[in-house]
């Protein structure tokens, strides 16, 4: 790719982009004036329905966002386009493969590099659990175990307060604590004894 195809591309991004900005200010999601927002007042509504709107606007801003930072990274791009240094990696100097060039016209590092900078595998796994541990200190699967109050634990100190269990569903019959007998001790009568 000659660097006036790469610089024609990287504008037409540039303009994509700067369209769909230009859209959601014209639609008011900026100024709070989306879907929903006209409304003075939210107490009649329903709360799942305040949570689709937040959840919207949510994505809404999120959208914003990345097209802001793509806005910057296409600029980048154009600027290295004028410089004459577009389609070589700011890390290594290598050139950027041409199929990565065309998948990702603002791209700044070659592929070996940005495997190195951003590994692809994270281990299936979210990279907040590295900070964050799993609730009442008990191990990921598999981990070893560690000491302090695990899930069965914090059950044990709190089953001596009492449960919804009933004689019935720990296997017993018997007297109840209400000081009666179940049915059977009534003789079988859903009624009041000797009746």
């Amino acid at each position: 790719m000659s660097d006036s195809d790469a610089g024609a591309r990287l504008v037409e991004e540039r303009r994509q982009i700067q369209a769909r900005l230009a859209r959601q200010r014209e639609e008011g999601w900026l100024l709070g004036e989306g879907p929903g927002a006209q409304e003075l007042a939210a107490y009649d509504n329903h709360p799942a329905d305040v949570g689709t709107s937040l959840y919207e606007r949510g994505k809404e801003f999120g959208e914003r966002r990345q097209l802001l930072d793509r806005l910057l990274r296409v600029e980048a791009a154009l600027e290295r386009v004028r410089a004459g240094t577009y389609g070589r990696c700011l890390r290594c100097g290598r050139d950027i493969g041409l199929a990565r060039l065309e998948a990702v016209p603002e791209a700044e590092l070659c592929r070996a590099c940005k495997d190195e900078v951003a590994p692809a595998s994270l281990g299936g796994r979210p990279p907040e659990e590295a900070v964050v541990r799993p609730p009442f200190g008990r191990p990921a699967e598999g981990a070893p175990a560690r000491g302090g109050l695990d899930g069965e634990d914090a059950w044990d100190a709190v089953e001596v307060y009492g449960t919804s269990s009933t004689p019935q569903d720990e296997g017993r019959a018997g007297p109840t604590p209400g000081g009666r007998g179940d049915r059977r001790d009534r003789g079988g009568r859903g009624g009041r004894e000797g009746a």
